[in-house]
């Protein structure tokens, strides 16, 4: 007993927080502060009044104003439907489904975005296709499956008045449903005799309002308390009821246009409606973080909005001109005061920095004449030791050339190069050896291709280098671009267009 207690506490509970389900759009309006605004969008489609919100900031209540907002224009979603047939061979308005949604499918074909499903059940959960799908054709053939009488017996339905049926393909269907994507309009669409509805409603009208599945109910009752009780379920679930008239054959044209009225209707629906929230906050204006609380179930962060001096006085006009002219009365009698001091003071003052300056001065001047004295003398050294260093790299370089001359000498190497084309000969005698265009090179090439100053060649004491003197084509030895290589008997050099060929 107390587990059933507890288990209807809950669902109750459960109903109480999926009653109103919203969300905050855009940003929350603080230009007008303590007044507060904001747009909240209730998913639920009725327009609803004060009476059914609650806002509190802070964990206190608020006292608030609601304004509902006409809404221009609804984001187009595509549709995802979920038609679940009762099989009710036996009933009169069963002949007239099949045709109904036929013409329904063909009517929404030009909806090729929308997916569809279809479910039969009785006393137990009938087949269904496996996925949702926007093919008509596919569809059609299982609603004329199923609108044969004799098709149902080969599933083997079996009468069970015990079972609350309905409900449990309902829970089944939210199921499927629920698993299609979250950014499509999706709904449920029940054709039913409406028996078996006496089972706990709750958890279905939990599982709805949760993933935003509607539940609309084409409905043709046994009795009226079956009516009432899917009128309530439907509106639970922000669904619809409609109930053909059965008290003749139904009206296939009038269940058509209800059907593609609920189609049609979906997207608007499912927006819910917009309304604008005003309260006056009870928070101080210092730029704190507040908290709002909708209907108890919604909380939405702000940040309070800082101090402002022009807001103030705004606020307190007459208090803000009372210190305005306080402060001016000061400030005028300082001024006042101030001017007197100075001039008080003023010659002392400027004696002061007349002889400051004149001590500044005459330091100054003897700083610089310093500073003068030390650079020149620091000049005069500086001259002696780069004079002294280019002598003796003078004398180095001078005494290098001659040892490499005399080893040149003693080793008997008299390295020539051979201009191939010309035949022209060219000695080499010297330890550096420079070759170019220009005329004071100790190679001279008459050649356009060859740079002013192309290449060197010099003896390092065991051999002949080539080194390239940052010519503009380059050096190529022996088929090779090289910057600094090693010579030897025989090796093809090409400087521009002229190629020398080298002998030692």
């Amino acid at each position: 007993m107390m587990k059933r207690i507890c288990l209807l506490l809950f669902c109750v509970l459960s109903g109480t927080v999926c009653a109103q389900q919203g969300t905050l759009k855009g940003n929350i309006d603080t230009e007008n502060f303590p007044e507060v605004s904001f747009i909240w969008n209730e998913y639920n489609p009725d327009i609803l009044n004060a009476g059914q919100f609650s806002v509190k900031e802070n964990g206190k209540d608020v006292q608030f104003s609601v304004r509902h907002l006409d809404v221009d224009s609804i984001p187009h979603k595509n549709r995802t439907v979920l038609f679940l047939w009762e099989y009710q061979p036996k009933q009169k308005w069963f002949d007239s489904i099949a045709p109904v949604l036929s013409n329904f499918i063909i009517n929404s074909a030009d909806d090729t975005a929308s997916v569809f499903n279809i479910a039969v059940f009785n006393q137990k959960q009938g087949p269904g296709l496996e996925r949702f799908t926007p093919d008509r054709d596919r569809l059609k053939k299982f609603i004329f499956d199923w609108s044969d009488k004799d098709y149902g017996k080969k599933h083997d339905f079996q009468d069970d008045s015990g079972k609350p049926d309905l409900l449990s393909a309902l829970k089944e269907g939210l199921d499927l449903t629920g698993k299609e994507p979250k950014e499509n309009t999706r709904a449920i669409v029940v054709i039913t005799s409406g028996q078996f509805i006496d089972g706990e409603k709750q958890p279905v009208i939990n599982q709805s309002l949760k993933n935003k599945i509607p539940v609309y109910i084409i409905c043709f009752p046994t009795s009226k308390s079956e009516g009432n009780a899917l009128a309530q379920l439907a509106k639970d679930t922000y669904g619809q009821l409609v109930m053909p008239d059965v008290s003749s054959k139904p009206d296939c044209a009038e269940m058509e246009r209800a059907l593609l009225a609920i189609f049609n209707s979906l997207n608007r629906r499912h927006y819910g409606q917009d309304y604008r929230l005003t309260f006056t906050s009870l928070s101080e204006r210092d730029g704190s973080p507040a908290q709002i609380v909708v209907n108890d179930n919604f909380p939405v962060n702000y940040n309070v909005p800082d101090f402002s001096l022009f807001v103030w006085a705004k606020a307190h006009l007459l208090l803000f001109l009372i210190l305005l002219l306080v402060s001016l009365t000061a400030v005028t009698l300082g001024v006042i005061f101030g001017i007197r001091f100075f001039k008080d003071k003023r010659y002392d003052i400027k004696e002061q920095k007349q002889e400051e300056e004149r001590r500044n001065a005459m330091r100054q001047a003897e700083q610089e004449a310093l500073k003068r004295k030390l650079g020149e003398t620091q000049e005069a050294l500086k001259r002696q030791q780069k004079a002294a260093e280019q002598e003796k790299e003078q004398i180095r370089e001078q005494e290098q050339t001659e040892r490499l001359a005399r080893l040149m000498r003693t080793k008997n190497l008299q390295p020539r190069l051979l201009a191939v084309g010309s035949s022209e000969m060219f000695s080499i005698s010297d330890v550096t050896t420079t070759i170019g265009r220009n005329s004071d090179n100790d190679i001279v090439l008459s050649d356009g291709t060859v740079s002013k100053y192309h290449a060197r060649i010099v003896f390092n004491g065991t051999g002949f280098e080539i080194c390239d003197l940052q010519s503009a084509n380059g050096i190529i030895l022996n088929g090779q671009h090289v910057e600094n290589a090693e010579l030897k008997n025989g090796d093809i050099i090409q400087t521009g267009e002229t190629v020398i060929k080298f002998y030692v």
